[in-house]
């Protein structure tokens, strides 16, 4: 897959291009990147997404968008879904000023696009002008098919990555899994915690989440977590594990089913599959192992497909 940071003359001689922002690539953004797929073996052109290293509401809105994923997984997951080429912008003040004609001349000069496919509620250039109709309106000119994809709807809601955030901070991992069309997980190193699981049977491997994406509701979760090639089973803690020492920063904690190795500093991905309870402080050192061991056979209990 080839990847662009900003528009030049000619980057691509022909493409089917893919608008937006795909925080999370979930089920709706899957149904934008079909279209697109589908479109480039119709032209004989290469798929394309044009997307954002930030969330464009960062600077619009003026307030702190987490992303549900990072944008390394991002190119991830595109690449998988057949994408084979990807522009990732910086999403600035100078580009929320620049108007839709001039953005989409942009896209012309450097793509060549014989499509362009966005979702129902995408918009870009100054004062959101550029739509779905906007772009229809402009196909004599540079000679492209618009489609916009319609809303995709799950148990009565519009999949959207604003109700997918939401979801995960109520700790409805169920549905927000239901809604991404697979399990959400966070990943990093593992880091050296304080090491009081182990002194109560229940050692933890240690995350420390990056800064700018979301984590779930705080709580215990049934997961599982992949570590240097395996996969194990995993009972799962987000918070600020309030019973030892309380930290001020979200830590994600896994204890890992029939599992000893030393992994200190390896990469890990964590996967969350049942919200089990919210965090607690409890009073004592067996009080907390009572609990953790009560988790423990609920997670268990759980059919699982990893």
């Amino acid at each position: 897959m080839i990847i662009f940071t900003k528009f030049e003359k000619d980057l691509l001689e022909t493409s089917s291009v893919a608008l937006g922002v795909f925080d999370g690539v979930h089920l709706a953004h899957q149904k934008i990147f079909d279209d697109v797929i589908s479109k480039s073996k119709k032209y004989a052109s290469t798929p394309c997404v044009i997307t954002f290293s930030n969330h464009p509401q960062n600077i619009l809105g003026g307030k702190k968008i987490l992303n549900i994923i990072s944008c390394e997984k991002k190119l991830k997951f595109l690449e998988k879904l057949g994408i084979e080429a990807v522009v990732m912008l910086e999403f600035t003040e100078g580009m929320a000023s620049l108007s839709a004609e001039d953005y989409l001349k942009m896209i012309v000069d450097s793509l060549h696009p014989k499509s362009i496919t966005l979702g129902f509620n995408h918009s870009f250039g100054a004062c959101k002008r550029g739509n779905g109709e906007f772009l229809k309106n402009h196909e004599p000119l540079y000679d492209y098919e618009t489609t916009v994809i319609e809303p995709v709807n799950y148990e009565g809601h519009v999949v959207s990555s604003s109700l997918i955030r939401n979801l995960l901070t109520e700790g409805n991992i169920s549905l927000a899994n239901k809604m991404l069309g697979r399990d959400f997980s966070v990943e990093g190193k593992i880091v050296t915690g304080a090491q009081k699981g182990r002194t109560i049977g229940f050692p933890t491997i240690n995350l420390k989440l990056a800064d700018g994406l979301i984590a779930p509701k705080n709580g215990v979760y049934g997961g599982y977590v992949r570590v240097c090639g395996e996969v194990y089973r995993s009972a799962i803690n987000v918070g600020h594990a309030p019973t030892f020492n309380y930290s001020e920063e979200v830590v994600v904690e896994a204890h890992l089913f029939d599992f000893s190795k030393d992994v200190y500093f390896e990469h890990a991905e964590v996967f969350f599959t049942e919200h089990i309870r919210d965090e607690k402080k409890f009073s004592s050192k067996e009080e907390l192992k009572e609990n953790i061991s009560r988790d423990c056979s609920l997670i268990l209990g759980y059919e699982m497909k990893i």
